[in-house]
């Protein structure tokens, strides 16, 4: 286990949608310590990663499953993964 701490923040109008994304994400081991939303939606997902955490195994693995851009982040503040699901990935599941 890397031990990176990851957000998911849904900005879909999807309810449930994080919540389902960080069991997802906690069931493959990442330490995932807060969902919530925003009322900004936007078009895709995007992964925002602190340097030292962007060739992890944890960015690897949740760029696969929900195919994310990778952006910097610029301070690890509540987490050092910052995933912000987007309605792309609320229309893959049909949503």
């Amino acid at each position: 286990q890397e031990g990176h701490r990851l957000e998911v923040i849904n900005s879909t109008a999807v309810l449930g949608l994080g919540n389902r994304a960080g069991r997802i994400l906690a069931n493959i081991g990442a330490n995932v310590v807060n969902v919530g939303t925003v009322d900004l939606p936007i078009p895709t997902c995007q992964i925002q990663v602190v340097a030292k955490a962007k060739n992890s195994l944890t960015v690897a693995r949740v760029t696969q499953i929900f195919s994310c851009t990778i952006l910097p982040k610029e301070d690890s503040g509540r987490a050092e993964i910052l995933l912000t699901l987007g309605q792309d990935y609320a229309k893959k599941l049909g949503k």
